[in-house]
C-alpha cells in the first residue's frame, strides 16, 4: 500500500527539488520533510501543508510554461 510518505517523495523527485528547498517552501524543517518521506509519524496539518507546497510548486512550473520550452522546437512547433 502506497503512503503520504511515498506520494510524497515522488511528487518532489519528479519535480526535481531537494527537501530543502520543500521544507522551505512549505515553512518546516529539513527534518519533518525527511520523517514524512520516511513513512514516520507526522502531524495532518503537516501532511496538508506539504501537499500544498507540492502543488504550489507544480502550478508555478505549469503557469510558467511556454510552448517554446519543449527541446528543439520554437513556438510555432518548427525546429
Amino acid at each position: 500500500m502506497s503512503t503520504f510518505g511515498d506520494w510524497l517523495r515522488a511528487e518532489r523527485k519528479r519535480l526535481n527539488i531537494s527537501r530543502e528547498r520543500l521544507a522551505a517552501d512549505a515553512g518546516i524543517s529539513y527534518q519533518t520533510v525527511s520523517n514524512a518521506e520516511l513513512g514516520r509519524p507526522v502531524l495532518p496539518m503537516t501532511e496538508r501543508v506539504l501537499h500544498q507546497a507540492i502543488v504550489n510548486v507544480s502550478r508555478k512550473r505549469i503557469e510558467g510554461f511556454q510552448p517554446s520550452d519543449v527541446a528543439g522546437k520554437s513556438a510555432s512547433g518548427g525546429p
